[in-house]
């Protein structure tokens, strides 16, 4: 199978650069800034890449996506375009327009990982949509797939999955560094403190337009982050007055219809991670 990558420089399309050398595909990348990759052939153009190519995979910034596809070559024999933006609405429908007027078969897919994922792990991708959903074991043949209806299904799941952990996570790694540096901080931890602590400022240190897009972009972002200021308003109000019994009955009510037997399981999983993060160079 022939691969195509545009923007194969970034994370994201070198990740998947490497990703396809591994499963033997032919791979040729383009990019304005030029990397080797291992297995890749380099394209000189967008033309000469979607020549070579079966299957095009757009990897570029999520702003500059629809700008990119709508600059690729009208294609004579039926090719698969693929794109990965994290956020669909107000872009998929512009987008699969572009690839019906080019000749592209469209496929909307969004990695639910970075490209820090280790070599070997299983993948995770959303897929959004009915199109090109028969072509994507033979594309990504080791992947777990999680299918939406349509782009605005996905984007309601991802204000919760990305935009809600990510609003979270920067409130309170800027409550943590103002009171203490990283490494001091880590040093008086609790388990679950150093792996929310760990979590927080991994994600305030992703690449940072990234997370504006995700937190602009989505539709659904503002009217989340309003359920969680509503949220921690109720817990305010708990917590002032001051009763043991309120405090009990509201957490009942947050745990009613967990499945009890798997939490042991997910504290395990949390005690692992903490010694892991104990035994690292964080601590020194």
């Amino acid at each position: 199978m022939k691969v195509g990558i545009i923007g194969s420089s970034g994370s994201m399309g070198s990740f998947f650069a490497r990703y396809f050398v591994s499963k033997g595909f032919d791979v040729f990348g383009y990019d304005l800034n030029k990397r080797e990759i291992e297995g890749m052939t380099q394209a000189g153009s967008l033309s000469s890449l979607v020549e070579n190519s079966e299957i095009v995979l757009v990897a570029v910034p999520m702003e500059k996506t629809l700008k990119v596809i709508s600059r690729l070559p009208y294609v004579r024999e039926r090719k698969t375009l693929i794109e990965i933006t994290s956020v669909k609405s107000g872009i998929l429908e512009k987008i699969l327009i572009q690839a019906k007027l080019k000749g592209y078969k469209l496929c909307s897919i969004h990695p639910l990982f970075g490209p820090s994922l280790r070599e070997g792990r299983k993948m995770k991708l959303a897929v959004v949509g009915l199109r090109g959903r028969m072509n994507l074991n033979r594309i990504f043949p080791d992947a777990e797939f999680v299918f939406f209806k349509d782009g605005v299904d996905h984007d309601r799941a991802m204000a919760y999955v990305l935009s809600l952990t990510h609003a979270v996570s920067i409130a309170y790694s800027s409550l943590v560094l103002k009171y203490a540096k990283p490494n001091a901080f880590f040093r008086i931890c609790t388990p679950f403190s150093s792996v929310q602590t760990a979590l927080s400022l991994c994600v305030l240190n992703q690449d940072e337009g990234l997370v504006s897009q995700i937190q602009f972009r989505n539709p659904f972002s503002m009217e989340v982050l309003e359920e969680l200021l509503r949220e921690v308003a109720y817990f305010t109000k708990v917590l002032s007055s001051r009763r043991t019994e309120t405090m009990k009955r509201y957490l009942r009510r947050i745990k009613s219809g967990q499945r009890s037997e798997r939490l042991q399981e997910l504290k395990n999983i949390i005690y692992d991670a903490y010694h892991e993060i104990e035994a690292s160079s964080l601590l020194q």
